[in-house]
């Protein structure tokens, strides 16, 4: 292997005591976890609309090329698909895909050759007649020159100029190609993007190359190599997935697809929040800016990162401005922003490199004592533009106005090298231990070149903590204590945890002390992390919960709480978790957002399962640069505006409201018996004539059902009497109230067969495989983790089981609150998200007597 972060001299050797320190690290680890199960989706890939070409159990998915069944030499061994012995041939998908992204997991034998086509049509001898061929190969003792992951005869990584002219500015010597493959009988990732507007390779998360078929540049390619005489190749623009039969033994496992409608990936539908911006200090003039220069040309645009408070109980708000500016803006409304301090003599431009400026600033959790505040800049280059570096200093606030800092004050605590440009992180924050806690990134360029994520002698791609208040020999700071790495030989002891990218910010939830970062991606996922002492979040044998590089490596790591994929966003801003009054419905909620797709959300964990709740927030579209609070807990979001205006405050959204009512259900204050009795009285004449369909969908003596979502029990009576004596019915809610008012019913219509089986928001609380039939009736609508809720219905249904879902976009006679409250998705959505979930769809079914009511029919896949 030749990946970049293969580096000579004294980054190389920096390489091997990262493997030494492995060995003796590797039980620091807070929290060790799996990574996802082979031949599963995440959680973050059935939201985003992956499925499964490969269940880890059988065929049925694959066909021989232009034969009905697999050839005899594939076989399924241990949840693998191996191309095992002669007579396999080519193994094509039954189904054909026109634009879509797909991912599978390799493992090639050594000297061993196999491929990836695609688009491919079955009116030639062979396959690669018609599709472009993806390399997968033992890049040491391979039969070809070509290497895996290149796109046969056509497309090879190349180094993009920008990374190679970063390496060169910091004296890295290294290939003009990447090499990202790890070694035979090691497993490897690959991701294939294909639309008509462009197509991506990327082998062990590194993207490799970039091509649109179709294009001069294609045709010219094609022209040249031995495809030129095929008349159909790449032409079809919809075909089959090919794994190639190259004689060799070659294991695939979690082969995933996902559609591409139109080209790009549906955007998952996140439960929208009554929440919304509005300007934070509309006309606001900022003390040392104006939008236009001294030339009469419109000034350098405010790139505000943050807004913050002292802790004085002032309640003024401090904004932070990347080009070197902290200004002060009193509490209420405000028409001027004083100018705290003025760092910008001394503060690295960001006009001239993106990512550095004026990066953190946090305040003294005893400022009100002793007015000591700190930041983080990138320093302006004295001599030598190459030689970069980052401080963290001490500055106090004047003596004689408490709105102005005192610029000589300033002590540097801590310096951090920069070789790159790019990825310099420089949040900080407090925690509520008191100690310092400063978020780095790698140092820069692409692919972790200097290998820094995993370094433990070095301090980027880490979580620093230090004791601002005490000096250890030597220093400006103290190690506390209890850092992990402290007394571990070769590893600075500064580092708190490590395996990040580039740590765009950070922030500490005052009330759980939780310590939380947006750490920003490469090319497929960005995450948010939650960081415990001594984590290794993976970076740079890890993006999101995927591998990355060809580097191997098994030490554990912590996987994100949160991710998400390329399509969905390209560059996390992390921010902060909501405890203002203002906003109940964001109450506990981290708030964080996207600088490319400009998109914002509230995510919620459940602190007993772990599971996330994203649910998203009205936002302008604009770049997310930053967030922020103030004294009173209430929250900001910032991008950057040439006139000024980039400072916008959370407030709640009248026009939207909020939905996932499951959590009213378990509210102690319902009155549950009057709720029902008018929902009954309300809903019978709508919902007449659902006993005698619920009837034809083949419900027979002696099945199970669970009926999801019971509530009433309106249609206990009618599944009871379907099933008989033999069968069994199971009455499924979440409420406590409900569940007695269900168990009264039951006492009092001599229901024998019926039991009541609480349920959770996230799970349905079905053993596995337990029932036959799952009715949703008019209770869709309430899920507020249905991704979750439809997971555990699957597998508590018997293979082939039924799902029947009824319910409905509107009622008659409803108000627009009602409906907005109650009906969180319309049919189309609901279908796309029970398919997604791993149903087929078999019907819908037409109820003249449901009013505008629907019922959709679904067989468990498999």
């Amino acid at each position: 292997m030749s990946l970049v972060g293969h580096v000579i001299g004294s980054f190389g050797q920096r390489v091997l005591l990262v493997a030494c320190l492995f060995c003796s690290v590797a039980g620091y680890a807070a929290v060790a976890l799996a990574a996802d199960a082979p031949n599963t989706l995440s959680a973050a890939e059935s939201r985003l609309g992956w499925k499964l070409l490969f269940d880890g159990d059988s065929l049925k998915g694959f066909r021989g090329y232009r034969k009905d069944e697999p050839g005899s030499g594939w076989a399924v061994e241990d949840g693998l698909l191996v191309r095992k012995a002669a007579g396999a041939g080519d193994l094509i998908t039954r189904d054909e895909f026109d634009s879509f992204e797909l991912q599978l997991e390799y493992r090639i034998t050594p000297g061993g050759n196999s491929g990836l086509m695609f688009h491919v049509t079955e009116d030639s001898d062979k396959p690669w007649h018609s599709g472009p061929e993806v390399q997968i190969i033992d890049n040491v003792d391979g039969k070809d020159a070509q290497k895996a992951g290149w796109l046969y005869q056509l497309y090879q990584p190349a180094k993009p100029r920008w990374v190679a002219a970063f390496e060169q500015r910091a004296g890295l010597v290294s290939g003009d190609t990447y090499d990202a493959t790890r070694p035979a009988g090691e497993w490897n990732h690959l991701y294939l993007r294909v639309t008509p507007q462009a197509g991506e390779v990327c082998l062990n998360g590194v993207k490799y190359y970039n091509f649109v078929i179709g294009s001069d540049d294609w045709n010219r390619r094609v022209a040249e190599s031995k495809f030129a005489k095929f008349e159909g190749f790449a032409k079809a623009g919809r075909g089959h997935i090919v794994l190639q039969d190259h004689g060799d033994e070659v294991a695939f496992r979690s082969i995933k697809v996902r559609p591409l409608p139109e080209g790009e990936a549906t955007r998952p539908v996140d439960v929208k929040m009554a929440v919304t911006t509005e300007p934070a200090f509309p006309d606001i003039e900022w003390e040392g800016w104006s939008p236009t220069g001294d030339n009469g040309r419109p000034a350098q645009p405010l790139r505000p990162l943050l807004v913050t408070h002292a802790g004085d109980g002032s309640g003024r708000r401090f904004v932070l401005d990347q080009s070197g500016m902290v200004h002060v803006i009193p509490k209420g409304e405000a028409k001027k922003a004083s100018l705290f301090l003025d760092l910008r003599p001394q503060t690295a431009p960001w006009g001239k490199a993106n990512e550095e400026g004026l990066l953190g600033l946090a305040f003294h959790p005893n400022f009100k004592e002793n007015g000591e505040f700190f930041l983080c800049y990138s320093v302006k280059p004295e001599e030598d533009p190459a030689v970069r570096r980052e401080h963290v200093s001490r500055f106090r606030v004047s003596k004689d106005d408490p709105n102005k800092a005192d610029p000589a004050s300033e002590e540097v605590v801590i310096t951090f090298e920069q070789p790159f440009e790019n990825h310099n992180g420089g949040s900080i924050t407090f925690g509520t231990d008191g100690y310092l806690y400063v978020g780095l990134g790698d140092g820069g360029s692409a692919n972790d070149p200097l290998g820094n994520g995993q370094n433990l002698a070095n301090l980027s791609g880490s979580v620093v903590r230090i004791d601002v208040d005490h000096k250890d020999p030597g220093l400006a700071y103290a190690i506390p204590s209890d850092n992990p790495f402290r007394d571990v030989e070769g590893a600075r002891p500064e580092i708190f945890a490590y395996g990040f990218r580039n740590i765009w910010q950070i922030s500490c939830d005052p009330e759980t002390g939780h310590i939380w970062v947006g750490d920003v991606g490469q090319d497929l996922w960005e995450e948010v992390n939650i960081v415990e002492n001594g984590g290794n979040y993976g970076w740079s044998i890890r993006e999101g919960t995927q591998p990355f590089s060809g580097v191997v490596s098994h030490a554990a790591t912590v996987d994100p709480v949160w991710v998400y994929d390329h399509r969905e966003g390209k560059s996390i801003t992390g921010g902060h978790v909501y405890h203002g009054k203002e906003i109940p419905a964001l109450a506990g909620r981290y708030v964080f957002g996207d600088y490319v797709s400009g998109r914002v959300w509230g995510l919620k964990l459940d602190p007993e399962t772990g599971k996330a709740d994203n649910q998203e927030i009205s936002w302008n579209g604009l770049p997310v640069y930053g967030f922020g609070t103030d004294e009173d807990g209430e929250m900001y979001v910032t991008t950057a505006s040439p006139a000024g205006q980039g400072v916008f405050r959370l407030v709640s959204d009248t026009s939207v409201v909020p939905v996932g009512i499951n959590k009213d259900f378990l509210d102690p204050e319902l009155d549950a018996e009057a709720w029902m009795k008018r929902f009954e009285v309300e809903s019978r004449e709508v919902f007449a004539g659902r006993v005698e369909v619920m009837k034809a969908l083949g419900l027979e003596a002696g099945d199970r059902i669970a009926d999801i979502g019971s509530g009433t029990g309106l249609y206990l009576s009618a599944f009871s009497e379907a099933v008989g004596k033999e069968g069994r019915v199971s009455a499924v809610d979440i409420s406590p109230k409900f569940i007695e008012f269900i168990r009264r019913r039951i006492v009092d219509e001599n229901l024998e067969n019926v039991r009541v089986v609480p349920s959770t928001e996230h799970s349905a609380s079905l053993a596995a495989e337990s029932v036959d039939h799952v009715f949703i009736c008019d209770t869709y609508h309430h899920f507020t983790y249905y991704g979750e809720m439809l997971e555990s219905i699957r597998e508590g249904l018997a293979p082939g089981g039924q799902l029947v879902v009824i319910d409905f976009e509107r009622i008659p006679g409803t108000s627009r609150e009602w409906l907005l409250t109650h009906v969180r998705a319309g049919k189309d959505q609901v279908r796309a998200e029970i398919e997604q979930a791993g149903f087929k769809f078999v019907e819908e079914v037409e109820v003249p007597a449901f009013a505008e009511n629907y019922l959709l029919r679904f067989r468990k896949a498999g």
